[in-house]
Order: C-alpha cells, then sequence, then structure tokens
C-alpha cells in the first residue's frame, strides 16, 4: 500500500468514525451507569470486612471511585449528544450552505446583526466534530486510569486488612509513603525546571521526566504509556482550546454533581458518619422490614415492621464478617476449642452472638431468645433476636435498643415502633 493510499485509507477512517463512536458510546452509557451498582456492591463489601480503623480508607477509595465513574458517564452521554448534534449540523448542512439574508429591507437588516453575532456552519460542524473526537479518546484514557487506580487500590486495602494483625501500620502503608514522597520529588523538580535559570537545563529537565515516568508506571502499572500518551497529548493542547477548558468544567461539574445524588443511594457514608445511621429521632426506613423492599444491604438492626401488634417482637441483626473474625479472637467458646468440626464452630458461634449482644425495651434490659438466620431480602448472614413485649405495655410509642458489645466502645442502635394492643 502506496503513501498515498494509506493516508487515503485513514482520512477516509476518520470521515466515518463517528457512526463506530455513536455506537461504541451508546454502549459505553448503558456499561458507565451499570458500574454505579458495582460502586454499592463494593461498598457493601468492605463495611461487611473491614474494621473501623480502615473506614478512611474505605471511603476515600469508593467515593473517588464514585466520583470518577460520575464524570465517566457525564462524558460519554455529552459526547452522545454533542456527536447527535454534528449529525443534525451535517444534515442541514447538506440542504442549506449557511446563513441567507432576505432581499427585504427589515428583515435584511436584522439578519446581518444576529449573523454577526453568530458562528459559521462550517465552524461549528468541525468545533463539533474535534471536541467529539477529543472527549472519546480522554473518556477512554480516563477510564483506563483511573480503572487501573482503582483495581490496585481495593486489591492493596484488602491485603493490609488481612495482615493488619500481623505487621505494622508503617509496613502497611509504605506503597502510600512512596508514592507521596515520589509525588513530592516530582513537584520539586517541575517547580526548579519553571524557574528562569534552570528553564533551559537539560539537567534538570531529564530528573523531571525520568521522575514523571517513574510515578506513572508506579501509577498506572502495565497500562502506563497508553495513558501516558493520551494525558500527555490532551494536556500539551489543552490550553490553546478554550472550547475545551469549558468542556472539561462542565464534565467536573456535571460529575461532582452527579456523584452528590448518587451518594446518598449507597452507604457509601457509612464510612465517615456512622452515628447517622443510629439516629433514633425519627423513623428510618432502613430500620423497618415492611419499608425497605429495596435496600440491598442493611447496616444496622432491623424490625419487622413499624407497627407492632403481637407480643413478640423480631428484630433482625446484621453480623459483619469482621465482627465473626472478632469472636473468634474474643471470645471464650472460640478460644477455649482446639481444631474444631465445623459444627462446634457453628454451635459457639451462636453462644458468643448471645453473649455480646444485650436488647432493651424502653431503656430496661430484656429476655430475649437469638438463632442465627439469613436475612429475607438482602441474604446477609446475622441472627434474628426474638424480643418479649412486657406485660404491663399499653398502646404507645416505644423503643428497642439493639447492643453490640463485642467492641471496645459498644455499638448501639435504638428503633422507635408503635405497639398496638390487640
Amino acid at each position: 500500500m502506496s503513501e498515498d493510499t494509506s493516508k487515503l485509507w485513514l482520512q477516509r477512517l476518520k470521515d466515518e468514525s463517528w457512526e463506530a463512536e455513536l455506537l461504541v458510546a451508546a454502549v459505553s452509557i448503558f456499561g458507565t451507569l451499570q458500574l454505579f451498582g458495582f460502586i454499592e456492591w463494593i461498598t457493601n463489601q468492605f463495611i461487611n470486612l473491614f474494621p473501623e480503623s480502615f473506614y478512611i480508607f474505605a471511603y476515600f477509595v469508593v467515593f473517588s471511585a464514585l466520583l470518577a465513574i460520575s464524570i465517566l458517564a457525564c462524558m460519554f452521554i455529552i459526547h452522545f449528544m454533542l456527536r447527535a448534534y454534528w449529525v443534525g449540523l451535517i444534515g442541514l448542512n447538506s440542504v442549506f450552505s449557511d446563513y441567507s439574508v432576505d432581499d427585504e429591507q427589515d428583515s435584511k437588516l436584522y439578519m446581518k446583526k444576529l449573523v454577526a453575532k453568530l458562528p459559521k456552519l462550517d465552524h461549528t460542524i468541525n468545533q463539533a466534530d474535534r471536541l467529539c473526537s477529543v472527549i472519546f479518546s480522554a473518556a477512554f484514557g480516563f477510564l483506563m486510569a483511573y480503572g487501573w487506580m482503582f483495581a490496585s487500590a481495593a486489591l492493596y486495602i484488602l491485603l493490609a486488612n488481612a495482615l493488619y494483625e500481623y505487621l505494622p501500620i508503617y509496613v502497611l502503608l509504605i506503597q502510600f509513603i512512596l508514592l507521596f514522597a515520589l509525588i513530592i520529588i516530582q513537584t520539586i523538580l517541575l517547580v526548579v525546571c519553571n524557574l528562569k535559570r534552570f528553564k533551559q537545563s537539560d539537567y534538570w529537565h531529564t530528573a523531571y521526566a525520568k521522575i514523571s515516568i517513574f510515578v506513572s508506571i508506579f501509577t498506572y502499572g502495565p497500562l502506563y504509556k497508553p495513558i501516558l500518551q493520551i494525558s500527555s497529548i490532551f494536556s500539551s493542547n489543552f490550553k490553546h482550546d478554550k472550547a475545551l477548558v469549558k468542556l472539561v468544567l462542565v464534565f467536573v461539574l456535571c460529575g461532582f454533581g452527579v456523584a452528590g445524588v448518587k451518594l446518598f443511594s449507597t452507604n457509601i457514608p457509612y464510612f465517615i458518619a456512622t452515628d447517622a445511621y443510629n439516629s433514633s429521632a425519627s423513623i428510618d426506613a432502613r430500620h423497618y422490614l415492611n419499608q425497605s423492599a429495596d435496600e440491598t444491604f442493611i447496616v444496622s438492626p432491623q424490625l419487622n415492621n413499624n407497627v407492632i401488634d403481637d407480643r413478640v417482637v423480631e428484630v433482625f441483626i446484621p453480623v459483619f464478617a469482621v465482627e465473626r473474625k472478632m469472636y473468634e479472637s474474643s471470645c471464650d467458646s472460640f478460644t477455649s476449642l482446639e481444631e474444631p468440626s465445623r459444627e462446634e464452630r457453628r454451635l459457639a458461634l451462636g453462644v458468643c452472638l448471645q453473649q455480646y449482644h444485650e436488647v432493651l425495651f424502653n431503656g430496661e434490659p430484656v429476655k430475649y431468645h437469638l438463632l442465627k438466620s439469613e436475612h429475607a431480602i438482602t441474604k446477609q448472614y446475622g441472627a434474628i433476636a426474638y424480643v418479649q413485649v412486657p406485660d404491663d405495655v399499653v398502646d404507645g410509642l416505644y423503643k428497642i435498643e439493639v447492643k453490640k458489645t463485642i467492641y471496645e466502645e459498644p455499638k448501639s442502635w435504638a428503633i422507635p415502633f408503635y405497639y398496638l394492643l390487640k
């Protein structure tokens, strides 16, 4: 294939790529929106697996992932709309070449003033096409970059959770400490390279290039070359295109807006505001099975109903994997066993659950029976406490309080309900 033929083929491919862009963009929008469900799932798994000391790290991992997916979704949606607008302009251009000024005096004067404020059709078509092409490549570069960082950060925090009992904290954080140190060095070198004295210094610029590449390898792993290629092309041309600057600001603002809306439909706030899930000042639908049929993961005890008309109240208590691990290391029924069978472990866990939970009715301890169970909707592991209502209780508003005493500082949840005497 000759060079001229190759160029013609590449140009034709560029001219026709918008069809593939629209198809891939539609699929990408659908796929990106599904990722919100993945973030919700990974958040629930982190709550289930991690001790509270890891919550702040887990929050940054999942919230940054939520923000990244929100920005990515906005990029694909805006790209799709902009490309569809471009197709419309192409169709318009095939019928009308540009503005037409009427011969009548009033219309002619009006059109001249209007046209002076409006861009030419060819310019708008070219600008829309350029922006669409940039958005598409930037979006996939962003997807590769953040996809790798999220996967590596999630795996790292899972590994740290498995090893934190055996290794000191500074050993577990050594990767982040090293990355932070490299970024500091990179920043210092950037400042030095921008000083008038060293702007033409080959030594300092070579050092800055080497450390930048090393940071990219450290951050992006095997994907560093395509990510660095896209980001470098984008950043080196970014400041020359005001429309692109405005578009990036739109992406970021839309992304923060979407992330803010999506945040409260997940359990991400639990990592930084655990107490907000324990408030008994008002009715919370998450505390009642009949009002939370759409919940995928519950983090607090749950009654079957907010109105009770029976002498026995059922309370489901979720038991996280991290709590079961605490029972194995702290509960005498576990620690006294030597090479226990599966059945012995199950029996020991039942004893520990009863030992490390307290139930109060309007502030007074009450008797209850507790059995291991699975949540009817979320299928979470946990236990059901059967609480007997005291004989002297009459119609009115009451609270059932559940305490988990396995923690150094016991956790408690007070759930209000209305008792209706039959």
